[in-house]
């Protein structure tokens, strides 16, 4: 989502390029997908937030265990879509996967 600056036309946003070299100056492990793209595959795009928080879950970078992550997001789902929540989860855990073997 667009800052509020981007969106009013007080600022433009970075261009992916411009991002992408920001980013390689503090870090060289790098990966990039379309977590919206993803999202919309559930028919929900509001999960794009649920597809974001299972690619670190797959990178294993995070200081605690994905049945912890799974955990919490069942207690947080929505009622009336768990499945496609947890559906967004995995599509950004193979997401990263993929983009990670490259």
């Amino acid at each position: 989502m667009p800052p509020v600056e981007v969106i009013s036309g007080m600022a433009e946003y970075p261009r992916r390029e411009r991002l992408m070299a920001l980013l390689s100056k503090v870090t060289g492990s790098i990966v990039s997908f379309n977590a919206t793209a993803l999202a919309e595959e559930t028919r929900d795009p509001i999960t794009t937030n649920r597809v974001m928080i299972g690619a670190p879950c797959a990178s294993g970078c995070l200081p605690f265990p994905e049945d912890i992550v799974v955990e919490v997001l069942k207690q947080t789902i929505r009622p009336a879509y768990p499945e496609t929540d947890l559906r967004a989860f995995q599509l950004g855990k193979e997401a990263f996967r993929r983009a990670w073997s490259g």
